[in-house]
């Protein structure tokens, strides 16, 4: 049986000094330690962009409506039938509420604008952000149910009619 040198393992091998040990160590940390910040959740502010950029192409929905009440035939139309006034009116509430969704969506946009996300901050800043999405969710909502359910659905109902 082969007997071992001072300073070997029992199968052989060098036994490591305290500073390769404690080098080892501080380095096995130093990798856990960007595991758990790899692993905390990310947060920027730009990543609500795509909520606002959702919301802006719902405008795209009432296009058809919004060029039917620009459109001279469609007036004519609708004065030889008597409705020039109904349709004014619905018109006229149609544009309103695309105005105040327009500038309620800038408002929410305008939550967080400048916002920075520090490691200090980010719990707050995340929490804010939820507050922020539910906002934009609730514009979403409101728009489909104001706009498309109602005015645009209302207006569109009364361009059939002249058909």
């Amino acid at each position: 049986m082969k007997k071992n040198t001072p300073g070997q393992t029992p199968t052989g091998m060098r036994k490591k000094t305290a500073e390769e040990i404690t080098a080892e160590n501080r380095a096995r940390d130093r990798a856990a330690a960007q595991q758990r910040k790899a692993a905390k959740p990310q947060f920027k502010w730009g990543d609500l962009d795509a909520f606002h950029k959702e919301c802006q192409q719902l405008f795209s929905v009432v296009v058809p409506v919004v060029e039917a009440i620009r459109s001279e035939d469609t007036r004519t139309k609708l004065t030889a039938k008597g409705l020039i006034d109904t349709f004014t009116g619905m018109a006229r509430a149609f544009s309103n509420d695309i105005q105040s969704f327009t500038a309620r969506l800038e408002d929410v946009r305008n939550m967080y604008v400048g916002r920075v996300v520090t490691e200090d901050n980010m719990q707050d800043e995340l929490m804010h952000g939820v507050a922020v999405s539910e906002e934009y969710r609730q514009w979403m909502d409101s728009f489909n149910t104001v706009i498309v359910h109602g005015t645009a659905a209302d207006i569109s109902g009364l361009l059939l009619d002249l058909e």
